[in-house]
């Protein structure tokens, strides 16, 4: 089978699984800028039994090099052709499965920044769109994905019990999480006072139904904007902040994933900092 046969056949399975859009806009265009390289070194189309870990090992060294691009990315491209020939050799499409015999690299990452509550309500000051104001104080009180946001349905707030449910969030599993008494005014003047209503449920409504995660990204980063503030301050980094202040705050690690939706708790380690002031007294212990 020709290699690039093989990606569309591994595009179609991704999606019959349900693997998220996310996983396939990650996986696709490693794959495919691979299968241009190989057509490009050999002069024609490879054959998957054709292609060797020698291969993408050259293209990793001469394309995706340190100097060029960050080691995420360069992994993300290991991962997809690892996942591509357990799918092809699943399949009996290939002989081996040659993905086992290249490793992983490790990728460095960066202490992420957050902010805390003083720096968030100075934000939330300065922005008038009141479906994106509290779009974001939801984010931010809350932990949702901004995708989540934007798809939260007007039932799926409990009232009595101060609980918002996530369906079918990322990985397709549902949570809960608790609403704090700010939120829970902040929520409910929204909808008495702000909400946009033309007959649909979704929870953040505008003019076209439902707001988008663009739109929303956009306000945020132009109010950071005229605000002057030097930090990269996106939707994602207040998710962060949540999980971030809680910590700091005394929650137990295992809590928060649950909150966030982690599947794995070392995902969510990465929320954890540690204070330049406590180093500089423990160190000064010594």
């Amino acid at each position: 089978m020709l290699f690039h046969k093989a990606i569309e056949l591994f595009r179609e399975y991704l999606i019959l699984i349900q693997r998220s859009d996310k996983t396939l806009k990650c996986y696709m265009p490693h794959l495919r800028n691979f299968d241009h390289y190989l057509a490009g070194v050999y002069n024609r189309p490879l054959y998957l039994d054709e292609v060797k870990a020698e291969d993408l090992e050259k293209y990793l060294f001469n394309v995706l090099s340190e100097d060029k691009c960050s080691s995420a990315h360069r992994n993300n491209m290991i991962i997809a052709f690892k996942s591509l020939y357990s799918f092809t050799t699943a399949k009996d499409y290939s002989s081996e499965n040659i993905g086992k015999k290249v490793k992983n690299i490790k990728v460095v990452t960066k202490e992420r920044i957050y902010i805390n509550e003083i720096e968030f309500e100075e934000i939330i000051k300065n922005i008038n769109n009141a479906t994106v104001k509290v779009a974001l104080q939801t984010i931010f009180y809350t932990g949702l994905r901004i995708s989540e946001i934007t798809k939260l349905k007007l039932e799926d707030i409990d009232w009595q019990n101060a609980i918002l449910y996530v369906r079918n969030g990322k990985g397709k599993k549902d949570r809960r999480i608790p609403i704090n008494d700010k939120l829970q005014r902040i929520l409910l003047d929204y909808l008495a006072n702000y909400r946009v209503n033309i007959g649909t449920d979704n929870f953040f409504s505008c003019g076209t139904g439902r707001i988008s995660t663009v739109r929303i990204g956009e306000v945020l980063k132009e109010t950071v904007r005229s605000m002057g503030l030097e930090k990269n301050i996106t939707p994602h980094i207040l998710r962060h902040s949540f999980a971030s202040n809680l910590l700091e705050r005394g929650a137990e690690l295992f809590h928060v994933q649950k909150l966030l939706g982690h599947e794995r708790i070392k995902t969510t380690s990465i929320y954890l900092h540690t204070n330049p002031k406590e180093l500089e007294k423990a160190v000064n212990q010594l």
